[in-house]
């Protein structure tokens, strides 16, 4: 599950920092 989470946040990160912010995953 956590390997899936992360894959999608690397796909999706480089867009949230073109817009300025950031996404880091917390243990759940």
């Amino acid at each position: 599950m956590r390997e899936k989470v992360e894959e999608v946040l690397n796909k999706i990160r480089p867009g949230l920092k073109a817009d300025g912010g950031d996404v880091e995953l917390v243990d759940v």
